[in-house]
Order: C-alpha cells, then sequence, then structure tokens
C-alpha cells in the first residue's frame, strides 16, 4: 500500500455478554498486517457503544464478533443506529449548542472548551518543557542536583494523567462554576503531564 493513500479504518467490536475475544483479536491483527488501522473496542460493548466509536474514529467499516445467538438482535440494533445516527453528522451538529431536544442539539460548547484546554495547554506546556530542557542540556553545570532534576523529569512524564487534572483541582478549591476556571483547571493539568514529556523529548533531541 503506498505510504500517501489513506488507510482503510476497521472497528472490530464484540458486542453483548459474549467473552470469546479470541477470533476477534485474531481477525484484527490480520487486518493491520494487511494494512488497515483497527480500532478494537474490547468485551461486552453495547450497540450505542458500537456506534459512538465508529462515528468518533470516522470508520469506514465495522466488524462484528459473535459467539452467541445474540447476532439476531444485536446486529440489527447496531444497523439501525448507525442509519439513524450518521445523516446528524452535519454543520449544523457542529455548530449547535447542547440541548433538551435532541434533533437541534449540537456540540459547539464542548469543542470551543476542548480548543480553549488545548491552547492553555500548547502555550503552557511547550515553552516551558523546550526552555527547561535548552537550560539543562546547554547552560546548566552538571552536578548531583541537575542530575536529581533530571530523574524527577523522567519520573514525572510517566505520571498518569489524572494525577495532574486532580492536583490542578485541588489547587483550585474543586470550583468548577466558571467556563474559563473549568478551562484553567484542564489547561494546567494536561500542562503538568505534557511539559516533562516534552522536556524529555526536547533534551533527546538536543543531545
Amino acid at each position: 500500500m503506498p505510504a500517501a493513500e489513506k488507510k482503510i479504518r476497521v472497528v472490530v467490536a464484540k458486542p453483548g455478554l459474549d467473552g470469546h475475544d479470541r477470533g476477534a483479536k485474531i481477525i484484527a491483527r490480520a487486518l493491520r498486517d494487511a494494512g488497515m488501522e483497527v480500532i478494537y473496542t474490547g468485551l461486552h460493548q453495547t450497540p450505542e457503544q458500537i456506534v459512538e466509536t465508529v462515528i468518533q474514529e470516522d470508520a469506514d467499516a465495522v466488524g462484528l464478533s459473535i459467539l452467541s445467538g445474540a447476532h439476531m438482535t444485536l446486529v440489527p440494533r447496531i444497523l439501525d443506529l448507525l442509519k439513524d445516527g450518521l445523516p446528524h453528522l452535519n454543520w449544523s451538529f457542529l455548530t449547535s449548542y447542547p440541548s433538551r431536544r435532541a434533533a437541534s442539539a449540537g456540540i459547539l460548547s464542548p469543542l470551543v472548551g476542548t480548543f480553549c484546554l488545548m491552547l492553555v495547554t500548547f502555550f503552557t506546556a511547550v515553552p516551558l518543557g523546550i526552555a527547561a530542557a535548552v537550560y539543562l542540556e546547554e547552560y546548566a553545570p552538571k552536578n548531583w542536583l541537575t542530575i536529581i532534576i533530571e530523574i524527577n523529569i523522567s519520573n514525572l512524564a510517566g505520571v498518569p494523567s489524572i494525577i495532574y487534572g486532580l492536583m490542578a483541582l485541588g489547587i483550585e478549591n474543586h470550583d468548577l462554576t466558571s467556563m474559563g476556571r473549568a478551562g484553567r483547571i484542564g489547561g494546567w493539568g494536561r500542562a503538568s503531564g505534557r511539559s516533562p514529556r516534552t522536556s524529555s523529548s526536547s533534551s533527546n533531541s538536543a543531545r
């Protein structure tokens, strides 16, 4: 497959209570070996969860693995959800606010919130991480203090993001009543997690 060609995206799902996933994993591996991009949902997925994954991943195809006889009800349900949901993915859906009326509901406010969060993260983590890496690699004296700092940066790069989010939430006294404060908390949490990773990557590039 040429490098410039868009890869086919396939969602492989296990709906229902069937816990046998070996066949699904074999199919997923075979599809990956064939050059496709595969998203495996894991076990015990509901039709709604599968359809949501297909839409979020912008998949070209979906594969369902069902060992029991539940396919007689689950497959038609998934097909009905796809037929009903896909036509609503339009410009109005992206530019409308959430609403109690499903026909007029959209995702504008979550999109704006995510954009603001990423802006705070980018303009905090990137300058801070790169500046720390440049200082440690080019200007800081090589002594026990810088060694400890570098070890701590490497350790912090492996801390889960949820820990930084809880830390930022604690600093802000759990107040999420305003959009600006919520965005700031989220941005600081993300930036705290990304800064050590940015610093480590920049240090490795500078060496």
